[in-house]
């Protein structure tokens, strides 16, 4: 096979060829199928016809013997059915084993004179001609002693009165014979295994001529237009290497840029976060200095006041109680911004974490209509962390699943009973995984990604610092925090915290 003959196949001419060349195939075998099924239709139609003709002639005979010998031999002359039994039998020993025509006459089953049918199919054919009105001859192919034979069966039915008496005298003692009764049937078979064996040889060589034919003609002239078309591409490779070129060029400027530019977004955005911290830690600690000092003589002159409320007799505890609420409100958010801005260092020491979140959480308090649910089932893994600041994590999540809890209508008397907070924890090959999963309302879409801003909140109250001090604290032990809010099913809160960060401070 000649470099040209794959490169022609594999080709869009080629490709096309090759359909060509299968729908050709197809249109063959087709070719094929039609002239055998042809040739058996012909041979059905013109063999049954000859074999019918043949089966009248001896009906025909075997009547007119019977009018003459009604006439003139009486009972001198064998009986007709005999006759003919044995003038077919002879016929049959003339020709030989091998002839292509075997004739026989057969009677009723039980009732035939001379010759019964010698197969099932040819039973169960005369005795459908016995339940028919006016049977018709049928002729098809049967298989007999695995013999593949075209057969025609032509109903022998009484037209005559003599035979019906003549085969009433010869068959005393069993059902008379009337007009117009089947009494018989007239076989003749043909072998058809050799001629179905010769019309499926000649339709294959039909089909095969058809399909080399068509096929050399396609493939001139698919093989004359793939000459054409690679001339075209041999003058388009040059053009085509020098766009492919161009266009990777383009391409790595492009990357290039979009790189620089994602650096330079990158380091734009870093800077502003940290002049915001910046900005943000002078004006917590500007703030934390002047009104904590008024805070404080705000306190004590509440202080003086209550006792001198509680002197004159005036019941104001509710309204004292109000003030006092709130002076430790304006304290915490002070403490939670200068928690923010100040990075304190940790007191890592290693422990066993699940036995720490266990006291953690027996001493959390939550409404009695919201419940707890541990899953504590790292074991006795250790690992490196400051209790107080991680408390501090473990607490605020608590706190806002609770949050979310109530603002989705659970943790209410009377409220539906899956208010539930469930906290998890797990030890994996090379870290510890902690979830805290609540049955909330859930973040929406366009929120979750500005959960970890500073000073962003979806509450009407509070600075937005909570989750921003719980990542810079999870973040300050080596672990990673990733919130989540799958649909109609709350939030879940994953903590995860390096194992080796452990046995390496611990070597």
């Amino acid at each position: 096979m000649t470099p040209a003959v794959p490169s022609f196949l594999r080709s869009s001419v080629g490709r096309g060829f090759i359909i060509f060349a299968l729908a050709c195939g197809v249109m063959s075998v087709g070719v094929g199928i039609a002239s055998y099924y042809s040739t058996l239709s012909w041979f059905r139609v013109n063999k049954g016809e000859e074999k019918i003709t043949a089966a009248k002639l001896v009906d025909a005979f075997v009547a007119t013997y019977t009018k003459e010998r009604a006439q003139f031999l009486k009972s001198e002359a064998p009986v007709p059915a005999s006759f003919r039994a044995q003038a077919i039998a002879r016929f049959n020993e003339a020709r030989g084993n091998e002839s292509a025509l075997r004739l026989i006459w057969v009677g009723p089953p039980g009732r035939e004179i001379a010759t019964a049918p010698s197969d099932a199919e040819m039973t169960a054919t005369v005795e459908s001609f016995a339940r028919e009105a006016n049977p018709q001859p049928v002729t098809r192919f049967v298989k007999v002693h695995d013999t593949l034979l075209f057969r025609t069966v032509y109903p022998s039915v009484a037209k005559q009165q003599d035979c019906v008496d003549c085969h009433n005298r010869v068959q005393v003692g069993k059902p008379q014979w009337h007009l117009n009764d089947v009494m018989g049937a007239s076989v003749l078979d043909v072998p058809a295994g050799p001629f179905l064996r010769e019309a499926l040889h000649d339709s294959v060589l039909t089909g095969l001529a058809v399909f080399l034919f068509s096929t050399t003609i396609g493939l001139i002239s698919f093989y004359l237009q793939y000459r054409e078309f690679a001339r075209r591409a041999a003058s388009e490779a040059s053009l085509r290497l020098a766009h492919l070129e161009i266009r990777g060029l383009n391409e790595v400027l492009e990357r290039r840029v979009e790189e620089r530019t994602a650096e330079l977004r990158d380091a734009q955005e870093a800077l502003l976060r940290k002049e915001r911290l910046a900005t943000l830690g002078q004006l917590t600690a500007t703030v934390s200095h002047e009104l904590r000092n008024p805070l404080g003589v705000i306190r004590n002159t509440f202080y003086s006041l209550g006792e001198a409320a509680k002197k004159s007799g005036l019941h104001l505890d509710r309204q004292l109680e109000r003030i006092d609420r709130n002076i430790k409100r304006c304290n915490n958010i002070i403490t939670k911004m200068l928690d923010y801005t100040r990075t304190r260092e940790l007191d890592a020491a290693p422990r066993v974490f699940d036995a720490w979140l266990a006291e953690v959480l027996d001493d959390y308090e939550l409404p009695p209509e919201i419940a707890l649910r541990r899953e504590l089932g790292a074991g006795p893994v250790q690992i490196l962390f400051d209790p107080g600041r991680l408390q501090q994590v473990v607490v605020n999540l608590l706190d806002n699943a609770r949050d979310a809890i109530t603002e989705a209508g659970g943790g209410k008397p009377g409220a539906p009973a899956d208010a539930v907070i469930t906290i998890r924890t797990a030890a994996m090959a090379d870290r510890l995984e902690v979830s805290i999963r609540d049955t909330g309302k859930g973040i929406p879409p366009e929120v979750l990604p500005k959960i970890f801003e500073p000073l962003f909140s979806t509450k009407g109250f509070g600075v937005g610092l909570g989750l921003p001090t719980v990542k810079q604290i999870v973040e300050q032990h080596g672990g990673s925090i990733e919130v989540g809010s799958p649909p109609g099913a709350g939030a879940i809160v994953t903590l995860t915290f390096p194992l080796a960060q452990l046995q390496e401070n611990a070597a």
